[in-house]
């Protein structure tokens, strides 16, 4: 990940302003308050956010959760939504079906497709946009707090999966036991890069600091 001099203004306010960080871990952690700038710094690596100067570099194809997944599910169908990325890839249908089926039945949830979206749990609907990115083979995921809508049982079986998966990813989260097993933290306030190094370092002045 490249970020340089980034510069970032949305709704007229500078969330970030000549901004400069470089990582080549392979699962990086971003912590710090609500309003750090962590969610806009993961839009602006997969290209949602246009920064006014500077640029956000991460190795591409990347893949995007949003915190919420009734921002992600477009569909009203499991079958419609899971399948969506394949077909506008150029996937033939019938392939494109059996690829998100094989993909539902390895995360245990093969009798899903013909299920309406709505009649899932908030825990479920975040399983379901995880798939449908995972579906796709991303080099990189940039996950924008993937255990927020979910109770402890589905975080931990979501954070067992996540650290288990062969892709680069980019973590926002407030659950900083489960960023402990990153590469490398980053830690912002107020669009600023405040510490960057190993989990143990960054997480524990960042507790410390909020313990002030």
């Amino acid at each position: 990940m490249q970020v340089t001099g980034l510069t970032l203004v949305r709704d007229d306010r500078v969330v970030f302003k000549d901004l400069h960080i470089q990582s080549n871990a392979h699962r990086l952690g971003i912590i710090g308050p609500n309003g750090a700038g962590k969610s806009s710094l993961l839009r602006a690596l997969h290209g949602l956010a246009s920064p006014s100067k500077g640029s956000a570099v991460i190795d591409a194809p990347t893949a995007f959760l949003f915190q919420s997944p009734d921002q992600q599910i477009l569909f009203p169908t499991v079958e419609e939504e899971i399948c969506f990325g394949l077909l506008q890839s150029g996937m033939p249908p019938a392939a494109a079906r059996d690829k998100s089926q094989r993909m539902l039945a390895a995360m245990g949830c093969g009798d899903w497709m013909p299920l309406a979206c709505d009649a899932l749990s908030d825990g479920q609907k975040q399983w379901l946009a995880l798939m449908a990115l995972l579906v796709l083979e991303p080099k990189t995921l940039l996950l924008d707090e993937p255990f927020a809508s979910l109770d402890l049982l589905r975080s931990q079986r979501l954070a067992r999966h996540m650290w288990s998966l062969p892709q680069r990813l980019v973590v926002s989260s407030h659950d900083l036991d489960s960023l402990a097993q990153c590469d490398e933290v980053i830690w912002l306030n107020e669009g600023r890069l405040i510490m960057q190094g190993t989990p143990r370092e960054v997480i524990s002045a960042y507790r410390a600091s909020a313990s002030q």
